[in-house]
């Protein structure tokens, strides 16, 4: 979804903007299909006040590892003031859930395993 508090999608700038994130996130090669909101039937994919658009995405084969580079883009579009760019979905999802599994089990295994792994060690011996 990109937003803009200033610009409505009526204005240049935001159709600018919407043109380059669809040929970013498209340049990945993580992405099947990358929808127009322009391209929507009446409208459909603006808000009721037209300061935002949804702009659709269609994962690839490779979703998985993709979807890091997806979002990799979507975060330096973010970097814009003019602009709010944010990425959701099922693959997002799955990606923030693999992310903090991962980082759960390292903590758990060096801040909680580990030492309990040693005291048991040390009253065994």
């Amino acid at each position: 979804m990109v937003h803009s508090r200033s610009l409505t999608a009526d204005d240049p700038g935001f159709r600018s903007f919407v043109s380059d994130l669809r040929s970013t996130v498209t340049a990945t090669g993580a992405t099947r299909e990358v929808g127009d909101p322009y391209a929507a039937p009446r409208g459909a994919a603006f808000s009721a006040d037209r300061h935002a658009a949804v702009v659709t995405l269609l994962m690839g084969k490779d979703a998985e590892t993709g979807i890091t580079r997806v979002l990799d883009e979507v975060d330096a579009l973010d970097a814009d003031p003019a602009f709010d760019v944010t990425i959701s979905g099922t693959n997002t999802l799955d990606h923030d859930f693999n992310e903090l599994s991962q980082s759960d089990l390292k903590k758990g295994e060096l801040q909680f395993g580990l030492p309990a792994a040693l005291i048991v060690l040390l009253l065994v011996f």
